[in-house]
């Protein structure tokens, strides 16, 4: 092992001697230095050997070329005095285009950064270019009396070998945003996914015209070959070193991380984690099983049932009576019901009963004669309560005016709270959400900490003509024809951008100011760029319809940028890409052409405190006037403003309010025409009941308004649909009280020297338990219903069961007084509403059977028969059975959730909003993972389980196990490989060009800054930043969240990440809160 080892480092030896002596004396150059020429600066045509470093070149950094060569190109730093092709000004260039490779993310990777930066030193320095370089094309440019010949185009002839290892060693880097690689903004228009090592060296060598960085066009040529003659000349393709990315380039540098190289992941990382599968359906013979079992369930019911039947119907059967029959003339506390018929309608002069029957039911009546204990328990109860109501009933009608004031100022003092403390919620969170969901816990806490999600402002466009056309285009030296999706037309696309312009001039008066869309919108590389983060598939032409004047360039320039939208010339106006063609486009099939929907997404800044979103609503009441009055024959428009549910369920509540009186109008003319009994027209207008009817009908509403009073002392807010509903329940039940009681009074018959108020005593006696128990009863179920979690049925069980408690107690209270007023002035032949007016005519005495209405008489003599004879009641067993098992076989099939389209009107624009969303949007909801308090992020420890992308993290950290997550989207919705915020601070720690201080008090320099005035500013870059103190570690962290990215320092964190981290400060210290 020793004598390997001692081998390996005696030929390392030699090959470095071997390259010291050739590099001086066999070493030739094609081009030395920068020339200016017609795009800037370039390499100049230089046939000759190589040359020494300029060492009187300035410097950053207080550092020697030759220690700058050994920094960048250590195979050709040889010695004190290396002779190489390049410059000492190349090489400070040189040495800034590996600055800005190493922060757009190789440095993660050391193999790949290792592999590239050969590549770059062998093309820029290396002593021996003539080998495997060769400049095909040159011109001649004069400047300042000087004339130089410039370098145009060049061939690299290089190792196929080394071509593809370099690829892959860095083809699945991550880069700067979710869900991105670094090829993406690396490899031109062909993007990640089309990206080969052909065309990413073609990309590499590209001029900046051509949407690259390199000053002259280099053609990158691949060999198989050691050795190959070129029309004479003969050329030794580059093929130094090179590492796979899960290997380490040096033995003081570790292999590329899990994150940025599949093939350094263990079996563990690249296992998608274990998902609970989906439970199997439930069926019996391959059928829905609750199907097959609610049908059983039926066919046995039917069968019983009909045995059941036809025992009956056979005269030898004798069912076992169970109780006795009470004698309705004997019964102590029985109401005068009428005949037996009546009781018994199955008995009739027809049908006599038969003897045997009435002797078992006399026997069964003898056996059972001594009532139980819960029988004789019972009838104390009632009676005590006829008791004590028919003792309520005389006390009133002793001082009905006295009940009524006395009533009504109860009524009043609560009512008096809707001017106090009345609130209406209408946030639909509120509404539909309950405060202890695990969802709205974290979504409170999240905006707790790091303030609410954007106000979206949507938009979205489709055209009317719906006819998709074919145009060719040329990709990447390809003739393409594509067939393209309607909204691609030339007319169509111009108009939807001039609306757009529209929307984004728009402005709003405020406080006599204007507000526009740039004061309220996101903008997050301000103040570098104040434009709004608008995401529209205009912001791949950066807002400017000169690309639409040909048809083939918008066409080609889109399908160049939906492949590859992190391409710097679809970069949108606000500086940073689109997130995906997916986001601005809808309808489409499996590529982006097919579109037939254009989707504009506005962001807008939002804030916790509700009165500082005041500038947004009100700019947003701007945009939704113009955009409902906006019109285009090409386009149909769906859209809708953050406060758009908001707005429309106020004016569906607004709308119902019409809806509420016509009801309550409705419901006293029937009242009033119901309740009164009309004989003779003489006595008309003493036997109507509009006076009753009327008030009756108010004292229903002022207990919802008591109800809504109430609970605005309390403190406790309404909902719109308490406001709307909750008005039509009350009244269906106080009119079912109002007809108990005045009809009961109507068919009581009076006694002989019974007084008015003994009669009434008694009726309120009879009536009022079973009024007393059903508002009991109905209360009690509305009370359960306030033990679900969801807010606004909560709401609505809780105002519905105190408005039907104050409703009774206004009925027997306000009304039963107003009635006794009533009654009394029947009594006394005075007119109803004119009750001044008394009249000579009396009233004659009516049979009882004419007080009884038609639908009494109904009821009694044709429904009730028809129901208890055992051929239909058998029909409604079966019927009722049917529907029973028919719904309970679709009980597990019924969708839980709430359709959003049922929160606004009919006539809703919201409507055809939802319809286009759920038909074009391509793209989810954004998803948030947190981390609370109390972490310590400087603890070295603790950052192995937040990062993934450097070689020291764990393989299990939070970062990693999202990203597994994300190989099995279509399970766990996570579309994206995570990025988490604590490694790109590292990778701007360590960058070159991007922390920076103040040199006079050590405050954030911006990197801009810094990079443009050298002097001002100190770096601040850390080697090693898990070495870091926790002062340090939050110090330099307040300078990343406040640096934005730019051209060279783009992981700069301020637009991904400033608002993702709170910081909490004490007296002396600064911690972070959250993340």
């Amino acid at each position: 092992m020793y004598l390997i080892v001692i081998l390996i480092i005696f030929i390392s030896s030699f090959h470095q001697v071997l390259l010291t002596t050739s590099s001086k004396k066999d070493g030739h150059c094609v081009m030395y230095d920068q020339c200016e020429g017609y795009d800037g600066a370039a390499p100049c045509v230089y046939n000759g050997s190589p040359k020494p470093l300029q060492k009187d070149f300035p410097i950053d950094d207080n550092i020697t070329a030759v220690q700058l060569l050994q920094n960048l190109c250590p195979e050709f730093a040889f010695d004190d005095d290396p002779h190489v092709c390049c410059s000492t000004k190349q090489l400070n260039g040189f040495k800034e285009q590996m600055d800005l490779a190493e922060v757009s993310g190789f440095s993660r990777c050391p193999s790949c950064y290792h592999n590239f930066r050969q590549l770059i030193c062998f093309l820029s320095c290396s002593p021996w270019q003539n080998e495997y370089l060769n400049v095909t094309k040159s011109y001649w440019y004069e400047k300042d009396g000087s004339k130089n010949e410039v370098v145009e185009e060049a061939e690299y002839h290089l190792s196929e070998l080394y071509a593809y290892t370099l690829f892959d060693s860095c083809k699945e880097l991550q880069g700067f945003i979710p869900g991105t690689l670094f090829l993406d903004f690396a490899c031109g228009s062909w993007g990640s996914k089309h990206c080969s090592p052909e065309r990413w060296l073609e990309f590499v060598g590209s001029t900046p015209y051509e949407g690259g960085r390199s000053p002259f066009k280099c053609h990158y040529v691949f060999h198989v070959e050691d050795k190959i003659n070129i029309n004479g000349h003969t050329f030794y393709p580059m093929k130094e070193p090179h590492f796979k990315c899960s290997e380490a380039p040096r033995p003081d540098l570790s292999a590329c991380n899990c994150y940025d190289c599949k093939e350094a992941c263990s079996v563990q990382a690249l296992t998608p984690p274990v998902i609970p599968t989906v439970p199997e359906p439930f069926h019996i013979f391959k059928r829905d099983g609750p199907t097959v079992v609610a049908a059983l369930v039926f066919v046995l019911f039917v069968i019983t049932i009909t045995v059941i039947f036809c025992c009956h119907k056979n005269p030898g059967f004798t069912p076992h009576q169970s109780s006795p029959i009470p004698d309705p003339t004997t019964s102590p506390t029985s109401v005068n019901l009428g005949s037996l018929e009546e009781i018994e309608p199955l008995r009739s002069k027809a049908n006599p009963v038969p003897v045997s029957r009435t002797n078992s039911q006399r026997r069964s009546r003898k056996l059972q004669a001594r009532p139980s204990k819960f029988q004789r328990l019972g009838s104390w109860f009632e009676k005590c309560l006829e008791s004590r109501f028919q003792s309520w009933g005389l006390y009133v009608s002793e001082k009905p005016i006295t009940i009524m004031v006395v009533s009504l100022f109860v009524c009043s003092v609560f009512s008096f709270g809707l001017f106090l403390n009345f609130d209406v919620t209408t946030n639909p969170v509120d509404l539909w959400v309950s405060s202890g969901s695990e969802a709205r816990r974290d979504m409170e806490d999240y905006n707790r900490h790091f303030g609410p999600f954007y106000r979206i402002q949507h938009i979205i466009i489709t055209s009317k003509s719906q006819e998709s056309f074919y145009h060719p285009i040329v990709l990447n030296h390809e003739l393409k024809n594509i067939s393209w999706g309607p909204v691609f037309q030339q007319d169509f696309l111009l108009a939807a951008l001039n609306l757009q312009l529209q929307i984004e001039n728009l402005t709003a008066a405020f406080d006599n100011d204007t507000i526009d869309l740039k004061d309220i919108c996101l903008s997050p590389l301000r103040p570098l760029n104040s434009a709004c983060a608008i995401q529209s598939i205009f912001g791949f032409y950066q807002n400017k319809a000169d690309f639409f004047q040909s048809k083939t360039d918008y066409l080609t320039h889109f399908k160049r940028c939906s492949n590859a939208p992190k391409d710097s010339k679809c970069f949108a106006p606000f500086g940073g890409p689109l997130d995906s063609a997916a986001v601005v486009l809808g309808g489409f099939n499996e590529t982006y052409d097919s579109a037939q929907a254009l989707v504009i997404t506005i962001p807008v800044t939002n804030y916790n405190d509700y009165d500082m979103t005041l500038k947004a609503r009100v700019w947003e009441s701007k945009f939704l006037s113009f955009i409902k009055n906006y019109s285009h024959p090409l386009m149909n428009i769906a859209y809708k403003a953050e406060r758009s549910i908001q707005d429309e369920i106020e004016r569906g509540s607004h709308s119902d309010l019409l809806t509420v009186a016509i009801s309550y109008m409705l419901m006293f003319g029937y009242i009033t025409v119901s309740l009164g009994e009309y004989h003779e027209c003489k006595t008309l207008l003493v036997e109507s009941k509009f006076t009753l009817g009327f008030f009756g009908v108010l004292i229903v509403l002022i207990s919802v308004i008591s109800s809504l009073g109430l609970f605005s002392f309390l403190g406790i807010p309404a909902t719109l649909i308490i406001v709307e509903v909750i008005p039509f329940l009350v009244l269906a039940v106080g009119v079912d009280n109002i007809f108990i009681l005045v009809q009961a009074f109507q068919r009581e018959e009076k006694k002989p020297g019974q007084s008015l108020e003994e009669r009434i005593g008694y009726v309120v006696g009879k009536v009022a338990p079973s009024m007393l128990l059903s508002s009991i009863s109905m209360s009690s179920c509305f009370f359960i219903g306030t033990l679900t979690e969801m807010p606004a049925v909560r709401l609505f069980a809780l105002y519905a069961g105190v408005a039907l408690l104050v409703n009774f107690f206004l009925q027997m209270t306000c009304f039963l007084g107003l009635f006794i007023l009533d009654s009394k002035r029947q009594e006394a032949h005075r007119l109803d509403v004119c009750c001044c007016i008394r009249t000579s005519k009396k009233v004659s005495n009516v049979n009882s059977s004419l007080k009884e209405g038609l639908m009494y008489k109904s009821i009694k003599n044709l429904y009730s028969p028809f129901l208890m004879k055992n051929s239909v009641r058998y029909v409604v067993m079966i019927a009722f059975m049917a529907w029973l098992c028919s719904s309970a076989a679709v009980l597990d099939k019924i969708e839980i959730g709430f359709d959003q389209k049922l929160s606004v009107p009919e006539d809703s624009y919201m409507l055809q909003y939802f319809d286009s969303l759920e038909k074009y949007l391509s793209v989810g909801p954004p998803v948030y993972f947190g981390v609370s308090s109390g972490y310590n992020y400087s603890d070295p420890k603790a950052q192995k389980k937040i990062c993934s992308a450097h070689s020291f993290c764990d393989s299990d950290s939070i970062s990693t196990v999202l990203g597994r997550m994300a190989m099995v989207k279509n399970r766990t919705f996570i579309a994206l490989q995570p990025l988490s915020w604590l490694d790109n601070y590292f990778e701007y720690l360590q960058a070159e060009s991007c922390c920076y201080e103040f040199r006079s008090n050590g405050t954030h320099c911006p990197s801009s800054v810094a990079n443009q005035n050298r002097g001002l500013c100190r770096s601040c870059r850390v080697k090693d930043p898990t070495s870091l103190s926790e002062v340090e570690f939050i110090r330099r962290l307040q300078f990343f969240l406040s640096d934005s990215p730019w051209e060279k320092c783009p992981k700069g964190g301020k637009a991904m990440f400033g608002s993702a981290i709170e910081f909490v400060s004490s007296e002396n210290t600064t911690k972070i809160g959250g993340e």
